[in-house]
């Protein structure tokens, strides 16, 4: 499980790449994640 820290480093990382298709993967799997409640930001 990502600590909040995590997630925003990814996030951050992410944007750094200019969106790659990984990284729009990714963006797309925390979306189901938080829908579904498995991930929780602050």
């Amino acid at each position: 499980m990502m600590n909040n820290a995590d997630f925003w480093a990814s996030v951050r990382a992410i944007i750094a790449e200019g969106f790659t298709p990984e990284g729009l993967h990714k963006l797309d799997s925390y979306a189901e994640q938080f829908i579904s409640g498995r991930l929780v930001y602050q």
